[in-house]
C-alpha cells in the first residue's frame, strides 16, 4: 500500500489491472487487500478489472469479492470512475 501514499491523498478510485493474472498467491492477495484498505480508509473506490474467472472465484471463496467492485469491460470502468 506504500505506492498509495506516493501516489497523494486526491486520488479517489485504485484500480488494479487484473487482466493478465492467471495466478495469485497468498501475498499477491495480502497486497490487493492491504492496498484495498489503504484506499478505503482515504475514501477512495476499489476495483478490479480483467480478472480471470478462477481469479474471481476465489475472492467468492474466500468472502472478498465484496471488498473490490468488478466492472465488465472499460465502459463500465469508466462509469464507475466518473461516479
Amino acid at each position: 500500500a506504500e505506492f498509495l501514499v506516493t501516489a497523494g491523498g486526491s486520488r479517489r478510485h485504485l484500480v488494479i489491472d487484473a487482466r493478465q493474472v492467471r495466478f495469485m498467491s497468498s501475498m499477491g492477495l495480502g497486497f490487493c487487500i492491504a492496498s484495498r484498505n489503504e484506499a478505503s480508509r482515504r475514501g477512495a473506490s476499489s476495483h478490479m478489472v480483467g480478472a480471470a474467472a478462477e481469479l474471481l472465484d476465489m475472492f467468492r471463496l474466500m468472502k472478498l469479492d465484496t471488498l473490490f467492485h468488478f466492472p465488465r469491460g472499460e465502459d463500465e470502468l469508466a462509469k464507475r470512475l466518473s461516479a
